[in-house]
């Protein structure tokens, strides 16, 4: 978090945030779903 303070008071505040995700390949998702379907039967 992150506040400025002038004069005894607070003239902004704010949050730094870090997001990480992962993009999947969609050749790789076909493949995981096809392995799954099979090991189903």
């Amino acid at each position: 978090m992150k506040v400025h303070v002038k004069d005894g008071e607070i003239k902004s505040y704010g949050v730094i945030c870090k997001v990480s995700f992962r993009v999947d390949n969609e050749k790789e998702l076909k493949k995981e779903k096809k392995k799954k379907k099979d090991k189903d039967r």
